[in-house]
């Protein structure tokens, strides 16, 4: 059977032609056009995971553990009503389940408010609030429970200077075998400006003795000014400390002599005549009071929720190929798309230092959903991540957290390995021909001797020392080039080698080692006399 030429000639065309359309189905235009260094266009992916997830850098994020995966989770202020046993915003949002309201007396204040619409006011001596605590509250200390609490809240004081106010109150009487009635409880005072953390009675040692411990702030509070308090009650690591503005103030051991060596102290129980001791908010006060909260534990987690607050981490910066890479796709997979965050990163064909002050590298600030990248810092070797995180309008329960970070790329190929096509032993010399790669970003090539195998660092007389660089013609395609290593020595074996060098100062594989030894009888008449 005989085939025809123009027959040949047409089934080659029509299976270019289907090549061509499964290309383009493939690999974008973009893609054909503009990168013909890359490996076929195909994408390669770097997981920040759970191997590598722990953070450089972070300022409100923790790593944590969730279902067995690493992710990186917000540390942001949230209402944490499952940790509540009191709350009492004056806004319609109060939580007293743990309590049975007695008395609920105060002037609601719509001009200063902390939060929401209104604040409580206490500028009355009818003014104030009573509280009998459940058998479920923290206060009752039968429960292991009572064993840590905390209690916040924001204070608006009125006259710093007058006569002792009380913010709160929890207090009883007791009959002590030696001493007659004796006060027990907690109360939180102001006095002459301060305020005041007063436990009476409050703490007992393993002997049955007693003890009462006072905490204080450091300075007056501010007329007309919102200022936030807390103290938290942590008896598993035996102290106590207040803050204000999250600024701790002061601190006690829940010890004998308040040495750390000295014997552990824990919280009494009640040991009033009636267990029915009230909690009261408010008395002869001269103040207004928002967000009064006690906690269920011992908790530095009391920060006021501040919408739109900034927080975030920078990961190391990893080597994520060995060629130069351009960036293809950047995103992260977060607890929820929901929440208010920016990505950002930086890229390098060397390696920087992670932190932000000793490199001169811009943070890029992308949109993952475009998959756009300036073309200026879109390439590179080495990857770092910034995440910024803000926090919601409102506060929320939902946690905010991620466990992948990933960037696909696509690799550059080597420059090429190179095939040496001709060597000549000369006199003191050795020329060497090889052929130029078919690669249009190839910049330079750098011929390598010694006068040991893989060992190249060869000195000459006349030519440089190894390794030698050869600028080519950028604007030849497909070259013969020749060059000649000069000033040698005669009757020694050099091992010689080359390698490309593109336009992103990227190496190609050493070429094929050869062996050549320059001699003296290596002239135009084939001999010497006398050397």
């Amino acid at each position: 059977m005989i085939i025809s030429h123009s027959f040949i000639k047409n089934i080659s065309t029509l299976l270019f032609l289907t090549f061509l359309m499964i290309v383009a189905i493939h690999i974008p235009t973009s893609a054909l056009l503009n990168n013909p260094i890359f490996y076929n266009d195909e994408t390669k992916l770097f997981n920040l995971n759970e191997t590598n997830m722990i953070p450089y850098k972070k300022v409100g994020f923790a790593i944590t553990n969730l279902m067995d995966i690493s992710v990186i989770i917000s540390q942001t202020e949230s209402q944490l009503s499952a940790l509540y046993d009191l709350y009492l915003g004056f806004d319609d949002s109060d939580f007293t389940n743990n309590y049975i309201t007695i008395k609920n007396n105060y002037e609601t204040n719509t001009l200063q408010k902390k939060k929401g619409n209104k604040s409580a006011k206490f500028v009355s001596g009818n003014n104030s609030i009573i509280l009998f605590p459940t058998k479920n509250s923290v206060l009752k200390n039968n429960i292991s429970s009572f064993q840590n609490f905390t209690i916040t809240f924001s204070l608006y004081p009125y006259r710093v200077g007058e006569e002792t106010q009380s913010i709160t109150e929890y207090e009883g009487f007791y009959d002590h075998p030696s001493t007659g009635s004796q006060k027990y409880g907690f109360n939180i005072t102001i006095e002459g400006g301060i305020v005041n953390y007063h436990f009476i009675n409050f703490f007992i040692d393993d002997e049955g003795m007693f003890y009462s411990f006072t905490l204080q702030e450091k300075t007056p509070l501010i007329n007309s000014k919102w200022e936030q308090h807390a103290i938290v009650v942590d008896s598993a690591n035996n102290n106590i400390k207040i803050y204000r503005n999250n600024i701790e103030q002061d601190v006690i051991l829940i010890r004998q002599s308040q040495s750390s060596t000295s014997s552990r102290l824990h919280p009494a129980p009640i040991l009033a005549k009636s267990e029915h001791l009230p909690l009261t908010i408010g008395k002869n006060g001269v103040f207004s009071l928002d967000e009064f909260i006690i906690y269920k534990d011992a908790t530095t987690n009391f920060m006021e929720y501040t919408p739109n607050k900034m927080v975030f981490f920078e990961t190391d910066v990893f080597n994520i190929s060995k060629n130069i890479s351009a960036l293809h796709e950047m995103n992260l997979e977060a607890s929820s798309t929901n929440f208010y965050y920016r990505l950002a990163y930086r890229i390098d064909d060397t390696y920087f230092l992670p932190d932000t002050r000793t490199v001169n590298l811009p943070w890029v600030y992308i949109n993952p959903e475009k998959k756009q990248f300036p073309s200026s810092q879109s390439m590179g070797k080495y990857l770092q991540w910034r995440v910024e995180y803000y926090t919601p309008p409102t506060p929320t329960e939902e946690e905010f957290y991620i466990q992948n970070i990933f960037a696909r790329f696509k690799e550059t190929s080597d420059p090429g390995i190179i095939s040496i096509s001709k060597v000549l032993t000369k006199d003191k010399a050795v020329e060497i021909s090889w052929k130029t790669l078919p690669n249009s970003l190839i910049d330079s090539y750098e011929i390598y001797y010694g006068e040991k195998p893989r060992n190249y660092f060869g000195k000459a007389i006349i030519s440089p020392d190894s390794p030698v660089a050869i600028d080519i013609d950028k604007s030849a395609v497909s070259q013969n080039i020749s060059y000649l290593l000069e000033g040698l020595d005669n009757e020694k074996p050099y091992y010689i080698s080359i390698r490309a060098k593109d336009i992103y100062g990227q190496y190609g594989p050493f070429s094929p080692e050869i062996i050549s030894r320059p001699s003296s009888i290596n002239v135009d008449f084939g001999y010497s006399i006398g050397r």
